[in-house]
């Protein structure tokens, strides 16, 4: 089999994303309706997001479909900030 020039383990690993994504919902959406009522959900104020390296910028992202679409007001902090600076109270 002759490979594609374009070929390669990345490219293949983004076209596989499609499939993996729908795998993850499959698996994971029943479990999460078990996590808050529906009134909880409701009730939710503010999101804070955290991560570093790829994670925190995933978070960055994040935060605008989270603040567009569900219109929840949404911060997002370093992992080392949230551990040194943020209080239990601000959480």
């Amino acid at each position: 089999m002759e490979k594609n020039k374009f070929d390669s383990a990345l490219r293949r690993q983004v076209l596989s994303l499609p499939q993996l994504m729908k795998e993850q919902y499959m698996d994971l959406e029943p479990k999460t309706r078990t996590v808050l009522s529906t009134p909880e959900i409701f009730n939710i104020q503010r999101i804070v997001l955290t991560g570093c390296g790829d994670s925190y910028a995933a978070a960055l992202v994040s935060k605008h479909a989270f603040e567009k679409y569900a219109k929840i007001r949404t911060e997002v902090v370093t992992t080392i900030d949230l551990a040194r600076a943020y209080e239990k109270k601000n959480l």
